[in-house]
């Protein structure tokens, strides 16, 4: 069962049974959406490591990408701002 819990800026945030933020949403504020096809999508914090040269070879798209593929790179590349995000409520 989720439940929605208002955030500070009166947003709201969808809360799992974990009590964590929702997978979905998440994903959803990481991602960037691909503005001509919807399968492809990248790493908003990749592109910035990037556009930031902190890493000089742009990571490749994600394309039909599940949510478990998704989430696995987050914790993987990015495990402190995901828990941050997950623990946002």
């Amino acid at each position: 069962m989720e439940e929605a819990v208002e955030s500070d800026d009166d947003e709201i945030i969808e809360v799992g049974p974990d009590g964590l933020r929702v997978v979905s949403d998440c994903l959803e504020s990481l991602l960037i959406q691909n503005g001509e096809n919807d399968a492809v999508r990248t790493c908003r914090l990749c592109d910035a490591r990037f556009r930031m040269g902190y890493v000089t070879v742009a990571r490749e798209p994600f394309v039909n990408a599940t949510e478990d593929e998704l989430v696995l790179h987050f914790t993987s590349e990015h495990a402190e701002a995901w828990h941050a995000l997950r623990t946002e409520v």
